[in-house]
């Protein structure tokens, strides 16, 4: 208000300034004329006018210098100067007013677009609270009922949502059943014998979902009651209030077809977005990844499982050790022992020992000793090695350690005593258990085990250890280890991490590691090291590696699956959307341009129906070398699915480039393909789209593509056409 108010002051003030001007103006007017009669009359006096013009002169003079022609001279200056200032005033608020109602106008038209585009906004805000929700939910849940019942439920809560629902395809037949739903629609949308044929026949098969499930890509349907594709529906949509249909494909890392679509029905007022299509199958995408997920959990739990296995086995191990061994908490409760330390404590079962404190047991005289000797143990984080006691009549050999959780937090100690009072029988039995050692650690499979001494010199290689290295026991005894198998680039640091443990007591942690192998090639190992240490004896480490040659090929694997047509070898149209809009980023930065070809085999089902899918497959194998070859080294070509690939060239404006290109895959893919004695003849057709001359989105891309594809094929097959230039 106080800025109209400023703006109406400023007006009236030029308005003002300008009246004062004119009016000088014409009174300095009125001024001269007299000045200029004044002047005449002075020359007339004075006799310095011609003789002949005295006649006109004179009477002129009269006229107007008298004081009555004056003062009538005066008013019609002052009538005109006012009727100046009236008529300006007039002129000037009308053109204000005309000015302020179109300012008006366009203000009022601006209120109402931003008023649409804070509606829109709020949608987008509201939509993205609910699929933050249900993400935070895919981590939650723990079956694929749960996921698929919540994302129903939850975007059922978007206002503009009239009906969500998931369909699966049935694995007996060829139909797509609802799976889980939510319908809002008044009246209900869905009905009990709802579901879709994806026969060819029939004509519900080419609705969205079936066009969702046979081409793996979202389907939009913007108008239920134009578009023909939901022609089978279009009433039941008009009564439910149904404006727009989007359906979006599910799909998982490890599976050739879809898992299933989710589609989702908008309001009478609603039209999907690009953003919101966007959000929509990012969510599919993390409800696949879910699933994923979920399937690789029940995995995990399996190998838990054999793991809680092998735990039981390592137990029983222990259990037959000639050690008393014995594991207590950090408060110094016992949480287990052996049978041997189980017998000395004067129990006959595991669980009359757990929860006990030394207080509790047959020894309890001596616990205040046991217990301020374990909390030093604890307190100092420093392990008893190989220590003689005398308990009464028995001598015993004490080995005391902290135990540590993942984050090397103090969880409780370990520790373990040995009576060596009858020493000759001790050692002979240790004898015997130590070539039963040795010999399950020879059979070990996949795990490589040496010993080194102080000088980092081999002492013991195992059979695995030859296997993984490449280097024979012979080979390797008496030699330095970082001279077998550690690289140049890490033996200082090896070395000095040995030294730091065997005088500092500084463990070297597990980890990853690349070594050496015999032939100088590299390998992957899980790497472990244990220091032991004796009074007759100077210190001796083991290390043991797994290799993980297999598992790291096996990642390479997985990944390689996630992002790569199986048949073909090409990338797949999940690669392909990173890329493109890496493609996207790349160019808008540099402002490069690039186009985008979307090519279909023509003729291809024909080869399928008539000598069978093992056929087909050869032929898109041979399609995609061809189209390999038919390319730059470092142009980009995607299987998209089916029979259909996409291209993507960069180039700097020479659209004949591009042509070229184009008819050069066309000639290549025309050319007869033999399989098994058998000549087969296919086409293609092709169409293009440039960014950024037809559009900067790639979703936009993809469909002007397709477009100009269909044009192409419609036109005679074999041709390549653009999307803005049918016959280009």
């Amino acid at each position: 208000m106080h800025a109209v108010i400023q703006y109406h002051a400023s007006k009236n003030g030029q308005l003002l300034f300008h009246s004062i001007y004119l009016l000088i103006a014409l009174f300095s007017f009125r001024f001269f004329i007299v000045f200029a009669i004044h002047s005449f009359a002075t020359a007339l006096e004075q006799a310095l006018l011609p003789k002949e013009l005295v006649p006109f002169i004179a009477p002129l003079y009269t006229s107007f210098y008298h004081p009555t022609t004056l003062d009538i001279i005066d008013t019609i200056f002052t009538f005109i100067v006012l009727a100046i200032i009236v008529l300006g005033s007039f002129g000037r608020k009308r053109k204000q007013l005309q000015n302020e109602l179109e300012a008006f106008l366009r203000l009022k038209r601006d209120a109402k677009r931003m008023e649409k585009n804070v509606h829109r906004q709020s949608s987008y805000i509201r939509l993205l609270e609910i699929v933050s929700k249900i993400k935070k939910m895919l981590i939650e849940s723990s079956t694929e009922k749960e996921i698929f019942t919540h994302v129903c439920n939850s975007l059922g809560t978007f206002p503009h949502y009239k009906v969500v629902w998931i369909g699966l395809q049935s694995e007996e037949n060829n139909i797509v059943n609802i799976a889980y739903k939510a319908d809002m629609a008044t009246p209900s949308y869905l009905q009990k014998n709802f579901q879709i044929k994806l026969d060819d026949d029939d004509p519900h098969a080419y609705g969205p979902v079936g066009e969702c499930m046979r081409t793996g890509r979202s389907v939009l349907i913007e108008d239920t009651q134009s578009d023909p594709r939901f022609e089978p529906w279009k009433y039941r949509a008009k009564a439910s209030s149904i404006h727009s249909v989007l359906s979006i494909p599910i799909k998982t890392f490890h599976q050739k077809k879809l898992f299933g679509v989710i589609s989702i029905y908008g309001d009478a007022e609603h039209s999907f977005s690009y953003e919101e299509i966007d959000i929509l199958e990012d969510l599919a995408q993390n409800v696949s990844s879910a699933i994923a997920y979920h399937k690789a959990d029940n995995h995990r739990k399996e190998t838990e499982d054999e793991l809680k296995n092998s735990s039981q086995l390592l137990q029983n191990i222990i259990a037959t050790v000639p050690v008393r061994i014995f594991w207590k908490d950090k408060y110094l409760y016992y949480r287990g022992c052996n049978a041997l330390f189980l017998q000395d404590a004067d129990l006959s079962r595991i669980e009359d020992i757990v929860g006990k404190k030394d207080t509790d047991l047959v020894w309890a005289e001596h616990a205040d000793a046991f217990i301020q000797d374990d909390l030093q143990v604890m307190k100092t984080k420093n392990p008893i090695v190989n220590r003689v006691e005398r308990q009464g009549d028995m001598y015993v050999l004490v080995n005391k350690a902290p135990l540590f959780d993942n984050e090397h937090n103090i969880i409780g100690m370990i520790g373990s005593y040995t009576d060596i009072t009858l020493q000759r029988k001790a050692e002979l039995y240790l004898k015997e258990n130590e070539q039963r050692f040795r010999e399950l650690i020879q059979s070990l499979p996949n795990i490589s085990i040496q010993g080194y001494d102080k000088d980092r010199k081999v002492i013991y290689w195992n059979r695995q250890s030859e296997i993984l290295y490449g280097y024979s026991e012979e080979d390797a005894l008496g030699r330095k280890f970082e001279e077998l198998i550690i690289p140049e680039a890490m033996r200082d640091r090896v070395i000095a991490d040995i030294e730091n443990w065997i005088h500092n007591n500084k463990p070297i942690p597990a980890s990853e590691l690349t070594l050496r192998k015999k032939d100088g090639s590299d390998v992957l190992v899980y790497s472990s090291h244990v220091l032991l240490r004796s009074q007759e004896k100077e210190p001796e480490i083991f290390c043991i590696d797994i290799d993980l040659t297999q598992q790291k090929e096996a990642e390479l694997a997985l990944e390689r699956l996630a992002n790569h047509d199986l048949l073909t070898q090409l990338p797949n149209r999940h690669f392909f959307l990173r890329h493109a809009k890496a493609l996207i980023n790349k160019a808008e930065r540099n402002h490069s341009e690039f186009a985008l070809l979307f090519l279909d085999l023509d003729d291809f089902k024909v080869i399928n129906d008539t000598y069978g899918h093992d056929y087909g497959d050869n032929v898109l194998i041979e399609a995609a070398e061809r189209l390999r070859s038919s390319l730059r080294d470092y142009d980009f070509v995607a299987r998209y699915g089916g029979d259909e690939f996409i291209v993507t060239i960069e180039y700097e404006g020479d659209i004949e480039l591009i042509m070229t290109i184009a008819q050069k895959i066309i000639d290549t893919l025309k050319e007869p393909i033999y399989i098994k004695n058998t000549s087969l003849q296919i086409g293609s057709s092709v169409g293009i789209s440039l960014y950024p001359q037809d559009s900067s989105e790639l979703l936009t891309l993809l469909k002007y593509a397709d477009a100009a594809m269909y044009s192409a094929k419609e036109g005679g097959k074999n041709r390549f056409s653009h999307y803005s230039n049918r016959s280009l």
